[in-house]
């Protein structure tokens, strides 16, 4: 068991944002899929609140297009990922993570230094592209399905990369939460959607 903040983590389970533990959240279904949506949504998308992540989103987004030519002789669809993740955490978490820059920087010290969020962002690459591949073998739901033992290989690379994504991500989110009730935040971390979510919790 582990406890940061108002987060409580189990080894099967994790607390919600409204403190309860007996379901799966967004990966549930009917009323509590519903009460997580509707949770994640508020703050999220009215315009108020896109005017304060707008500010980080076109950072991120400047960085990215600036490293462009690098990445030229690269794969484009993940010089894209990479934009894209960088834009989503500047919304998340109010933080510049620039994989687009660093992941192309020929100096290994840039490389060391970022290579947590590099870490992160190439396994949630992998997550989304395993599973679109999974969807496409009907062999594969089937196996989790009738045969739930028996892991395929793309299982198990997709099992991999998600707990990077857990371990990293909620490293991430612990930091955060210790940052906010310590009043260690900067500007842009305040108008992050995290920053937001907490204080709405909170409230309830």
């Amino acid at each position: 068991m582990k406890e940061s903040g108002s987060v409580l983590v189990t080894e099967k389970k994790e607390a919600d944002a409204t403190g309860e533990t007996h379901d799966y959240g967004l990966f549930d279904n009917g009323d509590s899929w519903k009460r997580h949506r509707t949770f994640m949504q508020t703050g999220m998308l009215d315009p108020k609140a896109a005017k304060q992540f707008l500010p980080g989103i076109i950072e991120a987004a400047t960085t990215a297009s600036a490293m462009a030519p690098l990445h030229a002789e690269a794969d484009m669809n993940q010089y894209l990922n990479y934009t894209a993740f960088d834009m989503f955490t500047s919304f998340m978490f109010g933080q510049q993570l620039e994989t687009s820059a660093s992941i192309v920087n020929p100096d290994p010290n840039v490389r060391a230094e970022n290579s947590e969020n590099e870490r992160f962002v190439n396994a949630a690459i992998g997550v989304f592209g395993t599973t679109n591949k999974m969807n496409l073998f009907p062999l594969e739901f089937l196996m989790a399905k009738y045969i739930p033992w028996y892991k395929t290989t793309m299982f198990k690379k997709l099992q991999s990369d998600w707990d990077i994504v857990r371990e990293v991500g909620l490293k991430k989110m612990y930091d955060f939460i210790e940052r906010y009730d310590n009043d260690e935040l900067d500007e842009m971390e305040k108008k992050s959607y995290l920053a937001g979510a907490i204080k709405r919790q909170r409230e309830n």
